[in-house]
């Protein structure tokens, strides 16, 4: 997978997120996912119905802080062997046109596998986790 690909997956993930589409929210990802909060303890979702309730529980985040748009910029990609990478990229939230909060630091571990790349890990702020879950505001990353 190339840069462009993963910023191609991260605008399929974010229209989804905004959107609601779960289906094809699904097809991101690839299970187990670990979700690992820096300074914080990580979590692994191992259903469709584990994704589901997460999915559900950022888009509530989303849609109550007025969300629109979050734009990723890669600053580090690695191939640790043929079939993984993992991508470090500046995270962007936004309302239009608006930084909601200050960027901050992201890294997404994908893996390659018949189909296409699909996001197994992430590695996040603390806050970034904590109001996806619904557990603090985005004032707090």
């Amino acid at each position: 997978m190339s840069e462009a690909a993963f910023l191609a997956l991260g605008e399929t993930l974010t229209k989804l997120l905004t959107t609601g589409d779960f289906a094809l929210y699904r097809t991101v990802f690839r299970l187990p996912l670990t979700t690992a909060p820096r300074n914080g303890t990580p979590y692994t979702l191992h259903t469709e119905a584990e994704l589901e309730a997460d999915f559900a529980l950022y888009r509530t985040a989303i849609i109550a802080s007025g969300i629109t748009d979050i734009v990723r910029r890669v600053r580090k990609l690695v191939y640790p062997d043929d079939h993984h990478m993992v991508v470090d990229c500046e995270m962007n939230i936004l309302r239009r046109a608006e930084r909601v909060v200050q960027p901050f630091m992201a890294r997404f571990h994908l893996v390659q596998d018949a189909q296409d790349c699909r996001i197994h890990r992430i590695e996040s702020a603390l806050g970034h986790i904590r109001w996806t879950l619904g557990e603090g505001s985005l004032d707090d990353i």
